[in-house]
């Protein structure tokens, strides 16, 4: 139960860090693009 729930930290906390980079590089590239 303790390794499912560290498991679940980590993913959220990744996922939340690739959003925010997903996003960052999405307004870079829209940026270039105009």
């Amino acid at each position: 139960m303790r390794n499912l729930l560290l498991v679940a930290a980590v993913a959220l906390s990744t996922a939340g860090w690739a959003l925010s980079t997903s996003s960052r590089s999405t307004r870079a590239i829209w940026r270039l693009q105009r």
